[in-house]
């Protein structure tokens, strides 16, 4: 699982997600509104549509089919008819004729330039009309005087430089009009106002360079959701140029040329809940003069959104007027200066987002005019000492996040006074400790602190006794830790993350006094066996004390040879994972005292045999995970202590056959995942396949459950469910005595082959090399056999190339690639985040790790490498390649990448030079066809 991090300011981003909520319910209005519900509904399919009998008539869809004019003889109550992505050029007034009861219209992506005033007559009940993505100039004046309900109009993409003002003034119903992304150079919004429905209006992305207040004035008293001008070419605002704007839930002015952001421009009666100026390139902030306004005038904006703009300093007062504002983002900015009362003005403030600017200081006092405050975000600057009195006197504050800065010191002389303060991010930085008196002072409900990706090596026991209210603590990636008792004082603390790190020990007596503790995290912290229970002294566990426990992550430690014992005190624990812990064997009872256990992670172990008894005591197991653990031999009785599994994972194993009479549950359904085993479809397997068949059991992929090599000749690569043992497996006489005489025949053979054996061989391995030469194993790529195609691991930095280069490519050059993982985005959902990693990992057909000098420096990413080249190891299929997307100095490498490397292992590198490029993708789209196999591995 990732780490926790604090939640973000996003106050401001909602704005944008309110609308794209808005503009992608529009785009689905054609099928949501009228569709109806699915129930009873029955393919009727003629000819070239697609035509469904839905509740109240016909849907018909017509798209990607060549046409050239609206297929006739359609069904007269078709309700809804899509003719999208076809070749028509011009409708006329007979197009429609006969489709009384159409309500639901999408002509997008044609080639339709004119309309005959009488095209849509016919369609008195018409509500929704898509002509996106056409060759329209203008509409007919007359072209909607029978479709008085039309209230859903997208004419998104065409070729109008005007409003089709005229046309539009006759829809009275009219709530949604998109004209975005044409050439309109005039806001005019006069259609609109006679219209007492409308909601929605999109002119983004066209060629809008002016706008008046008076521009406005046909809006005014309508309550609207949404106004878009993003994508125009507006340099300025006039002042007091939305004053009309009575009540509108969203104004978009994101990405025009504005370069300054002038207040007077929002003054008046207006009431806006959320305004977005992103990526403007607004340079200054011009503030109100005293003498300019009056109280009367100032706006209410409620959420303003300025990031990505290239803002240098805040002024004094710099957004005076603004006192009903509550959510100001600023973040992704140039800001280097602000001054004590930059943010005066801002009464009503709770919500202030200045992420990602290059701020090295906090005044203090500079948010002394900001009482109401709750949320503070300053995360990615570039602040090295922090004065706590900068946040003096704000009461309110519950968030504030201080991450990604390159914090070394908090004055210790000072103390904190913010009894509200809930959640402190202090990760990302460069503290090398935390002095005793670190959280001294007023903070009596803090309850979530981070303090992970730092460099501190190690604590004092009584670091944290002064917030002892804390319930989550995150201490993930730092330097070798030396934890003497440090949570001796943290009674109410539920959640403890000290992953990725070196931890050392004083003792085992740790967690003693951590009774509420219900989720511990312990990923990749070197720990051995040893660390965890001391066996022949006082026979103690480090995880005594933890009463109440229920998550325990053990994932990445090397845990082979788990003490009977060590986890006894853990009567709650609900979920343990010992994925990636090395562990070679299993002894009976060391999961003795788990009687809650309900889900069991032992993926990417080397247990190669199980035997009775490991589960004893298992009552609840319903889950268990053991995959990629090189498993070869099921013990029949492994599962007789889980009557209660319901889930078992054992994909990606060695096993090739199931004993006869091994036990599973089958008092309710039971699911099993033996996806990529190699299973010898033969007589010996005929029980498995009837178990199977005759019980309630749900087989997990199916289809990458397959006969290996070793089975009948017929079924090889075949899934075992196509396995009919009766087919095989009858006794035959006949069979018998030809088996009899080739045995026999065998035996004599042998004989004479072993006292010839060494002229045998001689000659044997001389006709082979004649005949047949040498050929590498491969694994030929077959799209269906795995679940995922290609696996590409990067990190943040790569997002750009990839979105740019890679996905393009992919796209047009390898088109039979369709499943494939783009980072961290596309990971399965319901994992840990290491275990969707190794996820993909096994279950795609080849991995690619963009290797650049910002990946190589970031941990997660080394993680992701280390995890594929272990999995190389495992399947002993070459199935991963690097690919060096820039120069990297030889000594910046780590020490993993020189070993790859080193064993001649595949990589690639991208160069700026076309023809280089060309190699690049031949080479690439080669490595794609097959996986080789190896003969060495990679020593991690």
């Amino acid at each position: 699982m990732a780490p926790f991090h604090m939640a973000t300011f996003s106050a401001a981003s909602c704005s944008t997600c309110i609308f794209l909520f808005i503009f992608t319910s529009a785009s689905a209005f054609l099928e949501l509104e009228l569709t109806e519900s699915l129930v009873g509904s029955t393919d009727l399919s003629t000819g070239s549509c697609k035509l469904q009998n839905k509740t109240k008539g016909i849907k018909a869809t017509c798209s990607h089919l060549g046409l050239t004019s609206i297929p006739p003889q359609l069904p007269s109550n078709t309700i809804t008819l899509d003719v999208s992505y076809n070749q028509i050029r011009a409708l006329q007034n007979d197009s429609f004729e006969g489709l009384l009861e159409l309500s639901s219209l999408s002509l997008k992506e044609n080639h339709i330039s004119d309309l005959e005033v009488g095209t849509f007559l016919p369609l008195k009940k018409l509500r929704s009309l898509d002509m996106t993505g056409n060759l329209l100039t203008h509409l007919q004046p007359n072209l909607f005087n029978s479709n008085q309900m039309l209230s859903n109009l997208m004419l998104f993409s065409n070729n109008f430089s005007s409003v089709p003002t005229t046309s539009l003034s006759r829809l009275p119903l009219l709530r949604n009009i998109f004209l975005g992304n044409n050439s309109i150079r005039v806001a005019d919004f006069t259609a609109f106002s006679h219209s007492r429905t409308i909601s929605q209006i999109n002119f983004a992305n066209n060629q809008i360079s002016t706008i008046e207040a008076s521009d406005f004035k046909p809006l005014q008293n309508h309550s609207l959701q949404s106004i878009s001008l993003e994508d125009n070419d507006l340099h300025s605002l006039p002042a007091r140029v939305f004053s009309h704007l009575n009540n509108i839930n969203l104004l978009v002015l994101d990405r025009n040329a504005l370069h300054d952001f002038n207040s007077s421009s929002f003054l008046g009666s207006m009431n806006i809940d959320s305004m977005s100026v992103r990526g403007c390139r607004i340079y200054n902030i011009v503030k109100l003069d005293n003498s300019s306004h009056d109280n009367a005038s100032f706006p209410v904006i409620r959420s303003i959104d300025m990031s990505g703009n290239i803002i240098h300093y805040i002024p004094p007062y710099a957004f005076r007027g603004f006192n009903q504002t509550r959510t100001l983002n600023i973040q992704r900015n140039k800001i280097t200066t602000m001054y004590e009362d930059s943010f005066c003005g801002l009464d009503s403030l709770i919500n202030l987002d200045l992420s990602d600017n290059r701020i090295y200081s906090i005044i203090p006092g500079m948010f002394s005019c900001n009482t109401k405050l709750q949320e503070l975000i300053i995360s990615r600057n570039e602040i090295a000492r922090l004065n706590i009195d900068s946040f003096r006197g704000l009461y309110a504050l519950h968030t504030l996040n201080l991450s990604h800065n390159i914090l070394k010191h908090i004055d210790d002389r000072q103390q904190w006074d913010n009894p509200a303060l809930r959640n402190l991010n202090l990760s990302n930085n460069r503290f090398l400790t935390l002095h005793p008196r670190f959280f001294s002072g007023n903070l009596p409900n803090i309850s979530v602190v981070d303090v992970s990706f730092n460099k501190i090596s190690d604590y004092s026991p009584d670091t944290f006794n002064n917030i002892p209210s804390v319930k989550e603590l995150y201490l993930i990636a730092e330097q070798n830790q030396y934890l003497p008792r440090v949570f001796s004082q943290m009674k109410n603390l539920i959640t403890l993350d000290i992953s990725h790190t070196r931890t050392e020990w004083t003792s085992l007596d740790q967690f003693t006094e951590t009774s509420s503790l219900q989720d511990l995290r312990m990923c990749y912290n070197n720990l051995h066996h040893y660390d965890l229970f001391e066996e022949n002294m006082t026979q103690s566990s480090l995880f005594e004390g933890l009463v109440s426990l229920k998550k325990l992550n053990l994932r990445g430690n090397d845990l082979n040879g788990l003490d009977p014992g060590v986890f006894t005190p853990l009567i709650k624990l609900y979920t343990l994972d010992l994925s990636l812990c090395h562990i070679a064997h299993l002894t009976p009872g060391v999961f003795q005292g788990l009687t809650s256990l309900k889900n069991l992670y032992l993926s990417e172990n080397v247990i190669i045999t199980t035997s009775a008894g490991i589960f004893k005591g298992l009552d609840y197991l319903t889950t268990l995970f053991f995959r990629n653990s090189r498993l070869q031999i099921i013990d029949k009785d492994l599962f007789a202590r889980t009557p209660h599994l319901k889930h078992l994972y054992l994909s990606g194993n060695h096993i090739s056959k199931v004993q006869k009479e091994t036990f599973f549950p089958t008092n309710h359904t039971l699911r099993i995942d033996m996806s990529n085993n190699w299973f010898s479809c033969n007589c010996k397997l005929s029980w498995f396949i009837n178990f199977l068949r005759d019980n309630d059991v749900v087989l997990i992929r199916p289809d990458q459950t397959k006969c290996y090599n070793t089975s009948f000749k017929a079924m090889i690569g075949k899934p075992i469910t196509s396995f009919t043992p009766a087919d095989f497996c009858r006794v035959d006489a006949l069979l018998i005595s030809g088996l009899s005489l080739l045995a026999l025949t065998l035996i004599v053979s042998l004989v004479t082959a072993y006292n010839k054996r060494w002229w045998l061989n001689h000659k044997f391995f001389l006709l082979k090399l004649a005949i047949f030469g040498y050929e590498e194993m491969e694994e030929d790529f077959i799209a269906n056999r795995h679940e995922f195609h290609l696996n590409l691991m990067y990190s943040e930095a790569e997002d750009e190339w990839v979105l740019q280069v890679m996905k393009p490519a992919l796209e047009e050059r390898l088109p039979h690639l369709q499943r494939v993982i783009y980072g961290d985005g596309d990971l399965p959902l319901g994992m840990f985040y290491i275990e969707a990693i190794n996820d993909v990992i096994d279950n795609s057909f080849k991995t690619i790790l963009l290797v650049s000098n910002q990946s190589i420096a970031d941990p997660w990413f080394m993680t992701k490498l280390r995890l594929a080249f272990e999995h190389v190891n495992d399947t002993q299929i070459d199935k991963v390649i690097l690919i060096f997307i820039e120069d990297i100095e030889d000594e910046n490498l780590p020490y993993l990448v020189r070993l790859f490397l080193s064993r001649n292992k595949p990589y690639m590198q991208w160069t700026d030079d076309e023809d280089g490029q060309e190699l690049f993708w031949a080479q690439f789209d080669k490595s794609m066809r097959a996986n080789k196999a190896i003969n060495n591995n990679i020593p991690l």
